[in-house]
Formats: C-alpha cells, structure tokens, sequence
C-alpha cells in the first residue's frame, strides 16, 4: 500500500513539474501618438501559463507609460 501511495506521488508531482507547457501568445495594443497606433504580439513558447501572464502582465505595464490606454491579452 505504502508503495502504490509512493509511486501516486511521485507521478503527480512528475506530472506538475511538466504538464501544460505550451506556447501562449500575448497580444498587445499602444498608441504612440495622435496618428500612431500600434498592434504586436510576443510568443512564449513551452512556458507554463502563469509565466506567460506574468510576461504579458509586465509588457503591459511597461507600455502604459507610452499610453495610459494601453493593453496586452494572453491568448
């Protein structure tokens, strides 16, 4: 029993160590100026989502001192 509980564990934290990597794509909008609008996107690629928001979260912040109205979206 002991075993089967050992091995159960140690195949779910395998599993949380490399599931759900993929690639994830962060699409971000700024206005640089009266005329400027700008549309671009990053890809991060085999991270898991949680860095990916991070990733887009601080681009997004990054931008918003160019343009208050500024928006990065994870897809």
């Amino acid at each position: 029993m002991k075993k089967a509980l050992f091995v159960l564990m140690a195949s779910g934290m395998f599993l949380g160590l490399v599931g759900c990597k993929k690639d994830y794509t962060c699409d971000c909008s700024v206005n640089y100026g009266s005329s400027i609008d700008s549309t671009f996107s990053f890809t991060y690629e085999g991270v898991k989502k949680s860095k990916a928001e991070e990733g887009c979260e601080a681009a997004e912040t990054t931008y918003k001192l160019v343009d208050p109205n500024a928006s990065c979206a994870l897809k």
